[in-house]
């Protein structure tokens, strides 16, 4: 069916030519990602609706009750698709929440819900200080400082350090130029294929586009976080194909990582979860809805820092135990959190739990003293 607009999203921001048709346009579905419109929200929310009609992996779209319309009803069968489809139709029931309208993931997290001042503020300050820390250290949450040699960063991100150091510099005066340059940047990113590059090179793609991805999402005015709800079904397939070729590759491996590899390893999975997060922090903050728990809940990470800031191959050696048994998925993470008063959670750990806590858990979710955030 063809559609009454010139372009949809991904193509206008790619500044493409488009055969606007629906669900997807030509170039979109050869491409493979998520073709939507201007106008309709991000991930196909329906913000007509104050209940809007949930489906785990994404909220059901126009598109979606179009070819629907010959079931019995809205409850007749399960349906989930794309790229975030990675939970079985048991597990998506046993993900089914009540629309209490209280926080944290699963139970305590529902798919709609209202936004935590106290928990945007905490992750938005976040957020806010990769583009800086990646300036001056090279490193950000999902970014080791080992990884890369200062000397020669990959191409992405040498452009994205060089972004980010005007971001940081920027002035009222200068502002809408750097913006301009954040955007074109984004652009020239996304029109590249990850799947004809190495891991390493897609991971390097991935986390630049990030980094200039948050900027506009953060600080964009309308029209540039307009363009990024466009992106977002660029940015998605780029981490979930990256996750899937880590667990291929991991699956074949026998023997035992080194330092350098486990860096690697580990830089895949923070970069896909953030990419995910900070998607799922944008969505909550303008909807009241989050989509993206299905997908990140079982998405796993190394919950204790030890290994992830340790200062070489020696010193990450010697935190053997930390680095062998220390993985977790982001759902058994969080109901280890929720349900223990003993400890307290990694600094990593702190950043994806704070929206799904919220500021009821807020002794839990402050950095202990002594220890930079």
């Amino acid at each position: 069916m063809s559609s009454h607009q010139k372009a949809c999203v991904p193509c206008a921001a790619a500044k493409r030519r488009c055969v606007p048709q629906t669900p997807q346009c030509p170039r979109c579905a050869h491409r493979g990602i998520k073709c939507h419109y201007k106008n309709q929200p991000l991930r196909g929310l329906d913000v007509r609706s104050t209940q809007p009609r949930r489906r785990m992996g994404r909220v059901q779209s126009d598109s979606d009750r179009s070819s629907d319309s010959d079931e019995t009803g809205p409850a007749s069968r399960e349906i989930v698709s794309g790229p975030w489809a990675i939970l079985s139709v048991r597990e998506n029931h046993e993900l089914r929440l009540d629309q209490d309208g209280t926080h944290g993931l699963i139970q305590s997290c529902p798919i709609i819900a209202t936004p935590d001042n106290w928990a945007m503020d905490i992750v938005t300050r976040n957020v806010k200080s990769w583009h800086e820390n990646f300036m001056r250290k090279l490193e950000t949450p999902f970014i080791h400082m080992s990884i890369y040699d200062a000397a020669s960063l990959p191409l992405p991100l040498e452009e994205a350090f060089s972004v980010c150091a005007a971001y940081v510099a920027r002035t009222d005066a200068n502002k809408a130029i750097v913006m301009s340059i954040v955007e074109r940047r984004a652009t020239a990113i996304i029109e590249r294929d990850p799947s004809t590059m190495s891991m390493e090179a897609h991971l390097a793609s991935l986390q630049a586009f990030l980094l200039l991805h948050t900027i506009q999402l953060w600080d964009g005015d309308a029209e540039q976080r307009t363009q990024v709800e466009g992106h977002a079904s660029v940015i998605e397939s780029w981490a979930m194909q990256l996750h899937t070729r880590l667990a291929d590759i991991s699956s074949k491996e026998d023997a035992a990582l080194s330092w350098d590899q486990w860096v690697l390893h580990e830089s895949v999975r923070r970069t896909v979860l953030i990419t995910m997060f900070s998607q799922g922090v944008y969505e909550l903050n303008k909807f009241g809805v989050c989509s993206y728990v299905p997908t990140m809940a079982f998405l796993p990470f190394t919950t204790d820092d030890g290994a992830w800031t340790a200062k070489g191959p020696r010193d990450w050696a010697e935190k053997g135990e930390q680095r062998h048994g220390a993985m977790d998925t982001y759902l058994s993470y969080s109901y280890f959190w929720k349900n223990t008063t003993q400890g307290s959670p990694s600094a990593f750990g702190r950043l994806l739990l704070t929206p799904c806590l919220g500021s009821a858990y807020k002794e839990l979710l402050s950095t202990p003293q002594g220890e930079k955030d």
